[in-house]
């Protein structure tokens, strides 16, 4: 669909910097115009528009979902999301395209994601009844995940009772996927295959018992966990016991993961090009941050973070999120998981996670370089600055800049948040 003629109307800019395809437009107001001709174009009128998260890489890519009020014919109004979609590369076939000028935006409906056709089956209950040979319950289907074009998780609450979960990945991903679940059976507690529909790109996993670490570290306004039920955090050698266990798997044929630092790299030229006054300090931080020291390459997990354990007691009874196994460095998985504990605790204002980051940075330590467990779990903080922008928090730029400086912080050896702590 042509939309040359409303180029000036969409807010497009022509020679617009490519570090972000077509931000004038999905970051702009110019964007409710934008959907609304995407809704129009399918028989609905556009009521209102949110900006609810924001995904780009420099110089690539740029995603944003939106939440839309639509009437439809005879008035109905329902809720729905729409994905904007621009890169270098264009659109994603079977997205619907707009064009300005020289930019290309290719719009879908939510759940009729173009790269993950199974998530049109995994969100209506008849279907996933007909691929996991169960009755799901009446309004049995959540979906606790969704990354669009990359991957969504949908629980299915059984009509017997029990649980399941689904993986919705693109095609061309899901064999690896079942073959990393499979290799890793017996080994660590992660689910088990139940199905698998690799056309669709759909995985069946089994439903471990479990709250995730995360709950358990939450508190509430006087500081104490809320988490119902028997959940503690485990002891931080449990955590190292199942990183070792990890190791015991071959991975040789493996892509090598991607390093923190190469991630603090990353990430901190989007947050220089959405918080351009802070391009300056940011590059400073990164110089620091993005140096390379050569590591021993182990099996890691590649994201590790509370909401990836499930426990009962102190106990780690699930493994959870493994598509990104492969080998890395161990200290990367300690950073990782050190800083999400971090970035809760302080930015959460969660007593209870600052006290257990306390208690894991000593032993975490030990167990690897301290110095650079230390710089790379500043480098994860800075990654974690991106978050306020990405799910388009109403004061972003203030809270990305707290994470900044909190990530300057660790930088510089500065720990006394967890003193304090404990």
């Amino acid at each position: 669909m042509k939309l040359s003629a409303l180029a000036a109307r969409l807010g497009v800019v022509e020679n617009s910097a490519p570090r972000l395809p077509a931000a004038d437009t999905l970051l702009g107001p110019g964007a409710d115009e934008m959907v609304a001709v995407a809704v129009e174009a399918g028989g609905g009128r556009l009521l209102s528009l949110a900006r609810n998260q924001v995904l780009h890489r420099p110089g690539r890519a740029l995603t944003v979902r939106f939440s839309a009020e639509v009437a439809w014919a005879g008035d109905v109004r329902t809720r729905e999301t729409v994905v904007a979609m621009a890169g270098v590369d264009g659109p994603p076939e079977g997205t619907l395209v707009l064009e300005a000028g020289d930019e290309r935006v290719g719009l879908f409906r939510y759940p009729h994601d173009p790269l993950l056709p199974g998530l049109v089956a995994a969100t209506s209950p008849d279907a996933v009844a007909e691929r996991i040979g169960h009755r799901v319950a009446e309004g049995g289907l959540t979906v606790v995940a969704y990354r669009p074009a990359r991957r969504a998780v949908v629980r299915v609450d059984l009509a017997g009772g029990g649980q399941r979960y689904l993986k919705v990945v693109p095609p061309s991903e899901a064999p690896a996927l079942v073959a990393r679940l499979d290799r890793l059976a017996g080994v660590v507690p992660a689910p088990r295959v139940l199905s698998r529909h690799v056309a669709e790109g759909l995985v069946e996993l089994e439903a471990i018992p479990g709250r995730t670490l995360r709950d358990a570290l939450r508190a509430d306004r006087v500081g104490r966990v809320t988490a119902t039920g028997p959940a503690r955090p485990p002891e931080p050698g449990r955590v190292l016991e199942v990183l070792e266990r990890l190791d015991t798997v071959d991975v040789t044929d493996l892509a090598p993961h991607w390093t923190v630092p190469e991630m603090a790299r990353g990430l901190g030229a989007m947050l220089s090009a959405v918080l351009p006054t802070e391009a300056e300090r940011l590059a400073a931080l990164g110089h620091e941050l993005g140096r390379e020291v050569p590591q021993r390459q182990v099996a890691v997990h590649g994201d590790l973070h509370p909401a990836q354990f499930l426990v009962q007691r102190s106990t780690i009874t699930g493994v959870l999120d493994l598509d990104d196994l492969g080998p890395g460095a161990r200290v990367d998985d300690l950073a990782t998981f050190l800083g999400h504990v971090v970035a809760f605790g302080v930015e959460g204002d969660q007593p209870p996670a600052r006290r257990y980051a306390a208690r894991l940075l000593p032993v975490f330590g030990e167990a690897t370089d301290p110095d650079e467990l230390r710089r790379r779990t500043a480098a994860v903080l800075l990654g974690l600055a991106t978050g306020p922008y990405r799910v388009q928090q109403p004061d972003w730029p203030e809270a990305c800049r707290r994470r900044i400086a909190l990530a300057e912080r660790w930088a510089l050896g500065d720990v006394r948040s967890l003193r304090e702590a404990s």
